[in-house]
């Protein structure tokens, strides 16, 4: 039997899924009363949304107009398709630039290995496996996402700058806040840094 790239005698999976439950890289598996291996995962957001990528970045520009950014600008790969929306929040220190980015290769391999465990079951095998679904799986993940962080903003647990901060950019190094932290391996940070 393999499992997540891995060969192991049956017995061995059969032994260890006995009490109803193992882990097996990162994914929680049960044994049925059918002996048949299940996982527990829940689906991938949205993997069935039929909603296009234009109208969810779209959404999104609206979402981020309405919660002060006072500029948007989409990028794009060169032959129409959306790669990452930049905007410009107005704080009470200044403008601040965000990047935010959307890697369809990343949500596609996504879809195709939920399509095979047999969680996007609402979906063709073409359609896991078709990089225009999975920009939209992608833009209509971040929108949920981008919509629920404002939430909080709305109620005044959190600040804008505060909710996108990891994706705050610096266009001169072409680097998000995020990336420069762990470039420096979140130096001063760590509680317990590994040593290598």
């Amino acid at each position: 039997m393999r499992l997540a790239g891995h060969l192991h005698p049956i017995n061995q999976i059969l032994s260890r899924l006995e009490s109803g439950r193992m882990r097996w890289p990162g994914m929680p598996l049960k044994l049925t009363n059918n002996n048949v291996v299940q996982c527990d995962l829940m689906s991938l957001k949205n993997y069935s949304t039929s909603i296009s990528t234009e109208k969810t970045v779209l959404e999104i520009e609206n979402i981020l107009s309405t919660h002060g950014a006072s500029a948007i600008l989409k990028q794009y790969d060169g032959v129409g398709n959306i790669t990452e929306l930049n905007f410009m929040i107005d704080t009470e220190f200044g403008k601040i630039p965000f990047k935010l980015p959307m890697d369809a290769q990343k949500v596609l391999q996504i879809l195709k290995r939920e399509k095979i465990m047999g969680k996007a079951s609402g979906l063709s095998k073409a359609e896991s496996e078709d990089i225009s679904r999975a920009r939209m799986v992608g833009w209509r993940i971040i929108k949920d996402w981008i919509d629920s962080q404002l939430a909080l903003v709305e109620v005044n647990l959190v600040k804008v700058e505060q909710v996108f901060l990891p994706y705050a950019y610096d266009p001169v190094k072409n680097q998000t806040l995020y990336e420069v932290i762990r470039e420096r391996k979140f130096a001063g940070m760590l509680m317990e840094p590994k040593h290598p």
